[in-house]
């Protein structure tokens, strides 16, 4: 008996030394799921000035939570805000900031492409790339790269769809995108997607090009590679206060 007294006083003691620190990460625990939930929305909210839907919250030492703009694709404007808990302070980031600007994205990529002259649909991917507060909907693409002193294609990971007519150029035709993006200087992660059957590519959009490269696997090559980030998108990538790449 004196021992398990002995046992609670010193748990009691921590439990003092702890809560006297400030230590708001405690509290944190106790936070319900659902109260958890709408702070988060209610910042996102806040930040873009639209209402947001939530599907699925990680919990841990940084929570983390799923969700989508409500009215859009649940899948293709998919998005993540992240909460962290230091001491008294709470500090969020989200990858929503890359939905804005990922058409004005794609466009530079579709630009390096023109030269082949091959029908191509580019979309940007971007779900777990984390911005902070500065980066909303008063910001454009242009003022993220003037912030890391960047002139060129940010450094995402992109899929690209590229209708070849013949089954036999598929190859190079994949090939030849690739080579003409590393001449152009594209830096990111990039997969190309080569399509033979003009239906199937008609059809691709951005909301369901990974179930037709499921379903019609005989219609779709693909073709992959990692070009190395240069210059200045060093510095966008290794700031991770401020962003975190996931590649």
């Amino acid at each position: 008996m004196e021992n398990i007294k002995k046992a609670v006083n010193v748990l009691i003691v921590v439990f003092i030394i702890i809560a006297g620190s400030g230590c708001a990460e405690l509290s944190s625990i106790f936070e319900s799921d659902v109260s958890i939930k709408n702070e988060m929305l209610t910042h996102l909210d806040n930040k873009y000035n639209k209402e947001f839907v939530a599907t699925v919250l990680e919990r841990g030492y940084v929570d983390y939570l799923h969700c989508y703009p409500k009215g859009e694709d649940m899948f293709a404007d998919r998005l993540q805000v992240e909460r962290m808990v230091r001491g008294d302070e709470k500090t969020y980031r989200d990858t929503y900031f890359g939905n804005i600007i990922r058409e004005d994205v794609e466009k530079e990529v579709y630009e390096m492409l023109e030269e082949l002259k091959l029908p191509t649909k580019v979309y940007m991917t971007f779900d777990s790339i984390f911005f902070d507060n500065k980066f909303n909907n008063t910001k454009t693409y242009e003022d993220l790269k003037e912030w890391y002193g960047i002139d060129d294609v940010c450094s995402f990971a992109y899929k690209i769809a590229v209708y070849i007519g013949k089954r036999d150029d598929v190859e190079s035709a994949g090939q030849q995108v690739l080579d003409t993006l590393e001449k152009k200087g594209f830096h990111g992660l990039m997969l190309v997607c080569t399509v033979t059957d003009i239906d199937v590519y008609n059809e691709i959009s951005r909301t369901n090009l990974d179930d037709i490269m499921t379903d019609y696997k005989s219609a779709i090559y693909t073709y992959s590679k990692h070009f190395s980030s240069k210059g200045n998108w060093n510095n966008f990538i290794l700031k991770k206060e401020e962003i975190v790449p996931f590649f």
